[in-house]
């Protein structure tokens, strides 16, 4: 307790089925302290501590590339280590109730005075709606 988290975002459809959105996350029990992708992936999660920084930047921009296949990035970025993440993403829809998914996860931050790649990850998600 005594932990305050909040968000604003604002997201937009555009023509040509782009979409995009931005959003900042705040987190009073966050740190500025280092994070590297290990630790990262590993935060346990909660209503309190959705991200273990205390400011958070997110931006996200998609598109329908399509009526199948959709195409994201998105980008997270806090000042503390000027920790960067980047999620690339592709969404096949591959029937009416199977999609498959690819996302990709790179982390940046500044370790040691230096700054650099901390990690790569790649996922492969298929999912049945019932």
């Amino acid at each position: 307790s005594g932990v305050f988290v909040g968000s604003v975002a604002l997201d937009r459809t555009f023509k040509g089925d782009y979409f995009a959105t931005i959003s900042y996350l705040y987190n009073s029990g966050g740190s500025d302290v280092f994070f590297n992708a290990a630790q990262l992936t590993n935060i346990p999660l909660s209503a309190k501590n959705l991200m273990p920084f205390r400011h958070t930047f997110f931006a996200q921009a998609s598109k329908n590339l399509s009526p199948i296949v959709n195409g994201s990035m998105s980008i997270m970025f806090s000042p503390a280590q000027r920790t960067l993440i980047l999620f690339p993403a592709l969404y096949l829809s591959i029937s009416e109730d199977w999609d498959l998914a690819f996302i990709g996860q790179s982390f940046f931050a500044k370790e040691n005075g230096s700054y650099g790649s901390q990690g790569q990850a790649l996922y492969l998600r298929l999912r049945w709606s019932y």
